[in-house]
């Protein structure tokens, strides 16, 4: 892929297919030749965005963070397309991306923290949600979602939060449908594992 300049100003996330284009706008495409790429990226993108916001929320359990953790993702994702080797996996390395980017934000907001409240809360082994989320069985899922390796987590995602079925999210994912109902089936069995595990805390508390 040709070179491109990125403006590394902050940038709002933004949920509008139209201000989502001026966004893209920030990101200056050295030959002319790039715009239809530029505009191929920008249109998976509008396309899959609820993916990439669960995936940043069920990290970060912050709306605002889970927004930020996007945002750079789509900058990252576009200023590295050139490392995308199959196009038709474009979703799967974006949401990987926006995995990774949600990760490393929560990772820098534990090292800031000094409060021992706070600490306890982002306890990077803990599995529960903040205390006003505990009644939500979704917050509950979204942090144990979070838990999974990333292939199972982003095809996970897709089924129960997108409506997927496994020949979809396997053509969104550019993968065969056994690759899908494989994952699927060992995140699903993760899962109840990480469910066990958790009610069996709640029990002994």
């Amino acid at each position: 892929m040709m070179p491109c300049i990125v403006q590394h100003r902050p940038v709002l996330w933004v949920k509008s297919p139209a201000r989502l284009r001026r966004l893209f706008e920030k990101v200056i495409p050295v030959m002319a030749s790039v715009v239809e790429l530029r505009q191929w990226f920008e249109q998976k993108v509008i396309e899959n965005q609820r993916l990439f916001y669960a995936i940043a929320y069920q990290i970060l359990g912050d709306a605002h963070e889970a927004e930020d953790a996007v945002q750079a993702s789509v900058c990252k994702g576009w200023s590295g397309l050139g490392e995308l080797h199959d196009p038709a996996a474009v979703v799967g390395w974006v949401a990987r991306i926006t995995r990774h980017t949600a990760i490393d934000l929560r990772r820098r907001k534990r090292e800031r923290v000094t409060d021992d409240e706070e600490l306890a809360a982002l306890d990077p082994g803990a599995t529960d949600v903040p205390l006003a989320e505990q009644a939500d069985e979704r917050a509950v899922m979204r942090s144990l979602i979070a838990q999974l390796p990333d292939n199972q987590a982003i095809v996970v995602t897709l089924r129960f939060y997108e409506g997927l079925d496994g020949p979809a999210i396997a053509k969104k994912l550019g993968m065969t449908d056994n690759a899908v109902r494989v994952r699927l089936h060992r995140g699903l069995e993760r899962l109840e594992q990480l469910l066990r595990t958790r009610m069996t805390k709640k029990a002994g508390t």
